[in-house]
Formats: structure tokens, sequence, C-alpha cells
């Protein structure tokens, strides 16, 4: 079986326990009715790590299946365009970024939490679909600076256990 293939299944697999993880223990943990996205962790650790194809392909996939997860059908490509954008645009730091610190994941995450915000809400704009900036702007920046911070806070610790699994370690010739 090619690596990539089995990269983009061992991905599903992580994302499938990202989104397990989301709707079910984080719902009990929100902060002001936000839940950190644990898939956008793992889709920024893979990118980062695997380059642009998979930053992407993983990406699309993360959006589908968060889509599908949400119930809204205009939720499903809206989802997938974002995180393939965001997949792709982490992709183009492979091997430019060591993600062994603590601090990097945050920071990581953190762009990239604030990117699904205004892509999020720029498309959303774009194309008549309701979002949390339809109502009140201050509302909205203070939704996604809570998503922000708490899921830039998780990444260290996600990142810490996707670092030890073998399908997503750089491979010896990458520069890392």
């Amino acid at each position: 079986m090619d690596k990539g293939f089995k990269l983009i299944l061992f991905s599903l697999f992580l994302f499938f326990i990202a989104l397990l993880l989301q709707l079910t223990l984080f719902q009990v943990l929100k902060i002001h009715n936000i839940t950190p996205d644990l898939g956008l962790i793992v889709l920024v650790f893979i990118a980062t790590s695997k380059g642009v194809m998979a930053g992407q392909a993983c990406g699309f996939l993360l959006g589908l299946m968060q889509g599908f997860a949400g119930g809204i059908p205009v939720t499903i490509g809206f989802n997938a365009f974002v995180k393939t954008v965001i997949g792709f645009l982490f992709g183009l730091t492979e091997g430019t970024i060591s993600v062994s610190s603590s601090l990097m994941p945050v920071l990581l995450v953190g762009a990239g939490t604030i990117m699904k915000g205004i892509l999020g809400a720029l498309v959303a704009l774009l194309f008549g679909i309701p979002n949390r900036m339809n109502g009140d702007f201050l509302t909205f920046l203070g939704d996604v600076g809570v998503e922000t911070l708490y899921t830039a806070l998780l990444a260290p610790f996600i990142f810490l256990i996707l670092r030890r699994i073998k399908y997503l370690k750089p491979e010896k010739s990458e520069v890392y």
C-alpha cells in the first residue's frame, strides 16, 4: 500500500477520534458554549510535518467529516473549503518550522484558528451563509478569541502525542 494512502487512512482515523472527543467529552468542557477544534490541531500537525499535498487532502477530508457531523448540508462544502485552505497554507511550512517546543504548537494552532475564523466569516459573507459573524461583531471576536485560546492551549499536549506516531514522523530525507 502506498505511503500517502496509509497517511490519509491514518489521518481519517485520527480525525474521527478528534471529532468523537469534540462531540462528546468536550461538550461537557465547553467554555462560553465553545469547544476546541481538535481536528484543526491534528491537521496543523500533519500539514507542517508532511507538506502541502497531505495538508490539502487531510484538510478536505476533515472539513467533510466536520460538515457531515454538523448536520447542516451547507456546512459540508464550507468546512471542506476552509480546512483545505488551512491545510495548504500550513503545508507550505513543511521542513521550516520545528514543532518540538511547547510554544510553536500554540502559535501555529492559534494562527490556524484565527485563519479559520476570518476565512470562514469571509466565505459565509460572500455566499450568504448564516454564521457567528451575522450577529454582533464583538461577540464574534470574543467567540474566535475563546476558541483560539482553548484550541491553542491544548495543542502542545496533542502535538506531543502525535510526534510519537510512526506514520506522522517526517521521512529521514526531510529537513526538520
